[in-house]
């Protein structure tokens, strides 16, 4: 949760900030989100590959580092908009192998049962701090001046970088499994049995192609943001607070998705919740007053909840490869933010005189990857078919 400040503070805030101090409008935010995305994907893999090949520990502790130096010389870069950009590309990259490193040291080694558990507590923790820390970015800004969206960051990372070196062990002491745990443990071990290792591959990719899609969204809603505040006539001081409900909805889907497990597998499931997490996607763009905005980010952040929740369940599941899993899970987040900030990018530069064009476009984006998660599904009931039959 502590690491959740700085990255939520900068990469969410950032929209806000660019527009008070540079003047920038939304197409040019959304180039620089662009930039953020393709460096959130690179450091993924990064991260990723280091977390698997050399140590989760090692691959932590690098991000940690770099990210601090990353930060810091945003906070000295005053106005100068080249230095501004340099600081954002190589925070989002150093950031991004801070994740495939924690989430394996999270699961190498644990019995399966409690994978499960750690996942879900692992997505509560990281989820609440995003939304505590989105909730107060416009009114620190504004209590504090614009700069504090790199010195807020610092202060943590002086703070956890000290706490990560001392308590990030480079091997975890083996703890047994507790009553619950073991029941767990059972219950998935029949959930993998009634499945082949060809259909629990095809649910991995379902959830890495449904994760980002759901990030296309996101970045489009945070981009949108400042244009959302405009619209519904919010204070600058309080534009974060009111469009942050989607992240604590976001936060109690994990904890109804922990204690309920009847989704696990289910691939029909996920795509109707993908077809509902469209329709509020454009509640939340479209939103002509604030309650029908507040009505539509809690669906929005239920199904992101489910999808985030089944990208990264799918992919640590079968932990023998945790790190290298969890870099592409974090990688396909970043090709989402890359994707949804150029469609926003390119409507904005092209068709200027159709300022919706990019709502619809990202809706006929997820349109296509939502037939192509029903494509994977199909293939899913194939695989299990011809199972059946042999």
């Amino acid at each position: 949760m502590l690491l959740q400040f700085p990255t939520t503070l900068l990469l969410y805030g950032e929209p806000f900030f660019v527009r008070e101090r540079f003047g920038w409008d939304v197409g040019k935010t959304a180039l620089s989100q662009v930039m953020v995305g393709f460096s959130v994907a690179v450091g993924s893999y990064v991260g990723g590959q280091i977390a698997h090949r050399k140590s989760p520990r090692f691959a932590t502790l690098l991000g940690l580092s770099l990210a601090m130096i990353c930060v810091f010389l945003g906070a000295v870069a005053g106005s100068n908009e080249a230095i501004f950009l340099m600081a954002l590309g190589g925070f989002a990259f150093s950031q991004s192998l801070v994740w495939p490193g924690l989430e394996s040291l999270l699961v190498e080694g644990e019995p399966l049962g409690r994978v499960a558990h750690i996942v879900a507590y692992y997505n509560l923790i990281w989820s609440f701090g995003t939304a505590c820390s989105f909730f107060l970015a416009t009114p620190i800004m504004a209590r504090f001046g614009l700069g504090a969206v790199f010195w807020g960051p610092l202060c943590f990372y002086c703070a956890s970088l000290p706490v990560a070196y001392f308590f990030l062990k480079p091997e975890q002491s083996a703890v047994p499994e507790t009553t619950a745990e073991r029941m767990v443990e059972q219950h998935l071990l029949d959930e993998l049995k009634r499945h082949t290792p060809q259909e629990r591959k095809a649910f991995r990719q379902l959830g890495w192609l449904a994760n980002p899609l759901g990030y296309v969204a996101i970045n489009v809603v945070v981009t949108f943001s400042p244009l959302i505040q405009s619209r519904l006539g919010l204070r600058f001081a309080e534009a974060s607070v009111w469009c942050s409900l989607w992240f604590y909805m976001r936060t109690l889907s994990f904890e109804a998705l922990r204690r309920w497990s009847w989704w696990h597998y289910r691939w029909g499931f996920l795509c109707a919740v993908m077809f509902v997490a469209m329709i509020s996607f454009v509640g939340i763009t479209l939103a002509p007053t604030l309650p029908l905005l507040l009505m539509a980010q809690c669906v929005f952040g239920f199904c992101l909840g489910l999808i985030y929740q089944s990208s990264l369940f799918y992919s640590m599941a079968e932990s023998d490869s945790a790190g290298e899993n969890g870099g592409w899970h974090e990688c396909f987040i970043g090709v989402g933010s890359m994707t949804g900030n150029l469609i926003v990018y390119g409507s904005t530069r092209f068709f200027p005189s159709i300022p919706q064009l990019s709502v619809y476009s990202v809706i006929g984006l997820l349109s296509v990857g939502l037939i192509s998660l029903l494509s994977i599904g199909l293939r899913i009931r194939g695989i299990q078919r011809a199972t059946l039959l042999s």
